[in-house]
């Protein structure tokens, strides 16, 4: 089976772009027209429809996992049985999402805050509510689709169906501002943007799956035995979050919303670093799952190093960036200047550049390595003594910064813990990776190479920060140590026969053209 690496990662890296910019241009369009309560409400419903995804239940970890180890190809009665009992789950919570929805909608003067607020105003409110609740309902069974395009290795058709209802999105949000329209009216067309998008994937998947049925009847035997996966993928997706957002809600409990804001602000970049690695490694489940099931642990274990070593060569040169140029950044695009985040930011950036390396690539292959289990337990005993040393110290009465650095530091050991103790030695044993090779491939060659780069970084920052303005300033470096981290990155971190891919993919591109 041919894998499209590159074609995956590229449009993911595309499509990630293009909701960026679409992120931006449709806040400034709802703030201009409907004005920032609306935007507010905006935000909220999609929080509400985000928040909605828990109820996956690990269920579409699953469907990916069973489509990636080739099940439709050996037996496609059970691989219907199997989606068909996912697409059934999904149905169930379909419903208690609806119910969910008619609570919230009856509710929704205290949900809003809409004391005093005009009947009228409410009474469309609810609407909103109600609407976006309903498509919610409407959408979520059909994420099993989007499951199953992944679990074939094909992100690269779901990239190019969201960029393109993207563009469409923005294109119906002009003309329906243009004619007067507001947020339902908004509401309503986005939903249908997303469904029309999952139902164009739901044809390629009945395409490239010969024999593939999907009906609403619940097998309880499968139910039962994939549950014990998706039960796991479920308790670990819950674990993340308490660790993505449980600083901002502890922090807020014990310090206040100062010391949130100074935690918020300093992390904002190293977690851009993270968005910015992500579209190569969502190709390592699925890939994992398929391997693992065709026992190609030599194979395997080739391309988890390789993505240890990519996920370095990103996760190195941004990290120089971030550590040596965190005020400048925190200033020229936040607009704050504060000693507190610049100090969270770099020592943050540490932590997550230790994440992408040896964690990342890890997990996913945890995962879907039959070792789903063991995967779980670690991110519980992570998250619980996060969470238990957060509160031991901040009850003691500390201060916003203070508050901050603890939260920090705390985070920062449990996650090295689970990482360094368990994870890491789990995945090497299982692969016989040697942990001397991946500190050579992923931390000492980098590194190395990158030197040139932080000298000229740092030469860059103690010569013009204050003297030129902070923009220009990072205008200069990126341009300067950005193509000299490439050109050196290129020499010594890529191999042989991975230069001679890039020389063929771009002699076949020039060829065509």
């Amino acid at each position: 089976m041919k894998i499209p690496l590159l074609k995956n990662t590229f449009t993911n890296y595309i499509g990630m772009l293009v909701r960026l910019l679409q992120g931006v241009l449709i806040v400034r369009w709802i703030i201009a027209d409907l004005g920032e309560a609306q935007y507010g409400l905006w935000g909220l419903l999609w929080s509400f429809f985000c928040y909605a995804l828990l109820l996956d239940f690990g269920m579409g970890a699953a469907a990916q996992k069973v489509t990636a180890t080739g099940l439709w190809r050996n037996s496609i009665d059970r691989y219907n049985r199997t989606v068909s009992t996912i697409l059934c789950t999904y149905l169930l919570m379909s419903l208690v999402i609806i119910i969910i929805t008619l609570i919230g909608a009856y509710f929704v003067v205290d949900l809003l805050k809409l004391d005093g607020v005009d009947s009228g105003l409410v009474s469309y409110y609810r609407a909103c509510f109600i609407c976006s609740g309903f498509g919610a309902a409407l959408i979520f069974p059909l994420g099993v689709i989007t499951e199953i395009v992944v679990g074939l290795q094909k992100m690269y058709l779901r990239n190019y169906i969201n960029i393109v209802s993207k563009v469409v999105e923005l294109a119906g949000i002009i003309i329906i501002f243009a004619l007067g329209g507001g947020l339902l009216t908004l509401l309503v067309f986005s939903l249908i943007i997303i469904g029309v998008g999952q139902l164009a994937l739901l044809y390629c998947c009945y395409r490239d799956i010969p024999g593939l049925r999907l009906r609403i009847t619940l097998d309880w035997i499968i139910f039962k035995e994939i549950f014990h996966f998706s039960g796991a993928a479920y308790i670990i997706s819950v674990m993340r979050m308490v660790w993505e957002r449980g600083p901002a809600i502890l922090l807020g409990a014990f310090c206040g919303l100062e010391s949130v804001s100074t935690y918020l602000l300093g992390c904002r970049f190293p977690v851009m670093m993270i968005m910015f690695t992500g579209p190569y490694q969502e190709n390592i489940a699925p890939l994992s799952a398929l391997l693992h099931s065709h026992r190609k642990q030599s194979s395997l274990a080739a391309i988890l190093l390789d993505s240890m070593r990519w996920n370095s060569f990103l996760a190195t040169g941004l990290a120089i960036g971030v550590i040596i140029y965190s005020r400048v950044l925190i200033r020229a695009l936040l607009g704050v200047e504060s000693d507190a985040a610049v100090l969270i930011s770099r020592i943050t950036v540490v932590s997550v550049y230790l994440w992408l390396i040896f964690r990342f690539i890890p997990e996913r292959y945890l995962l879907m390595a039959e070792r789903h289990k063991f995967l779980a337990v670690a991110y519980i005993i992570d998250s619980v003594l996060f969470v238990l040393l957060s509160v031991l110290l901040l009850a003691a009465g500390v201060s916003a910064d203070t508050g901050a650095y603890i939260i920090m530091i705390t985070s920062i050991l449990s996650r090295l813990f689970s990482t360094m103790a368990l994870i890491l030695p789990c995945m090497l044993k299982d692969t016989g990776l040697r942990l001397g090779a991946v500190l050579l491939e992923t931390v000492f060659r980098p590194l190395l190479f990158s030197i040139p780069v932080i000298l000229l970084a740092l030469a860059e920052y103690i010569l013009l920060v204050e003297r030129i303005n902070d923009f220009v300033l990072l205008c200069i470096a990126g341009l300067s140590c950005g193509p000299l981290y490439l050109f050196l990155a290129y020499r010594g971190m890529v191999s042989a026969p991975e230069k001679a891919a890039v020389f063929k993919k771009i002699k076949k591109f020039w060829y065509k053209k």
